[in-house]
């Protein structure tokens, strides 16, 4: 409502000049696509229904309806805000949530509860099996369409606000310049940031944890592993000394690296 709201005065002030600025119509396009975006988001939280029976989950809403047999589920993450579940090679993906401000599933630690004891045992008597003698390797995801879509945004209105909008009128001069390479100055590092890390691999071995790639390579042994926290959308694994590693929860088979973070470490497991 605020993003809207203030689009809306931007437009209303504009016109009340009798101007149409092509910068403050673009500050508008984008603001209206950002609504958007919120909206669709919303929109399926709030039509999102779950069915569960003996043979599959069933997660359907006004946008997509997908299906999981329980014998073909791959991966379980179980924090306290979030349940995901994966079939083979990641597809197809459900994911369930507790929001903070009303927008929740209803009887979400209910249902939690239930797909937990369904699918766990399952997952835990697999997981159990595998070996660290060899090393087993995790790949950290790509940036995401709606990260790309921020940083484009970004780049796209201030270009427009402060090199475009300023050459039409003959008015681009090195306050302009200045501004530009400033918003350049803010998301530049940002960006390097995010592609570094979408460049990580998590190697784990009886040892312990290896970070390689994105420019830099680490090591926690097991017993230096002291606080697992777990936030919104990923979980941090603290040593006895920084930096620690911060693991998305998008990564691929992340309740497999998960499960033996918690079996392997004497970690404590706190919530932020």
């Amino acid at each position: 409502m605020t993003v809207g709201a203030f689009g809306y005065y931007l437009l209303m002030l504009h016109e009340s000049k009798g101007q149409r600025s092509p910068a403050a119509l673009a500050l508008i396009a984008v603001l209206a696509l950002v609504l958007l975006l919120v909206a669709l988001g919303n929109l399926k939280l709030l039509t999102t229904e779950v069915r569960i029976d003996e043979t599959c989950i069933v997660e359907s809403s006004i946008l997509r309806t997908r299906v999981l047999k329980w014998g073909t589920i791959e991966d379980l993450v179980s924090v306290p805000h979030v349940l995901l579940l994966r079939g083979a090679h990641g597809r197809p993906r459900i994911s369930l949530c507790r929001g903070e401000y009303g927008f929740s599933l209803g009887r979400f630690e209910e249902m939690k509860d239930l797909i937990v004891r369904k699918v766990e045992p399952l997952l835990v008597e697999k997981w159990n099996a595998l070996d660290l003698k060899t090393p087993r390797s995790y790949v950290y995801p790509p940036l995401s369409p709606i990260q790309w879509g921020g940083y484009i945004a970004v780049f796209v209105y201030g270009t427009y606000l402060f090199v475009v909008g300023p050459l039409q009128y003959g008015g681009l001069g090195w306050h302009e310049m200045l501004y530009w390479m400033s918003t350049l100055l803010l998301i530049g590092p940002l960006l390097v940031r995010d592609m570094r890390r979408s460049r990580r691999r998590l190697a784990l071995s009886e040892d312990g944890i290896r970070v390689m790639g994105g420019g830099e390579t680490a090591v926690l042994r097991w017993d230096g592993i002291v606080r697992i926290v777990v936030k919104g959308n990923s979980i941090r694994v603290e040593g006895r000394e920084p930096p620690g590693v911060c693991v998305p929860l998008r990564m691929l088979h992340f309740g497999e690296l998960f499960f033996f973070l918690r079996t392997r470490s004497r970690a404590e497991l706190v919530q932020a």
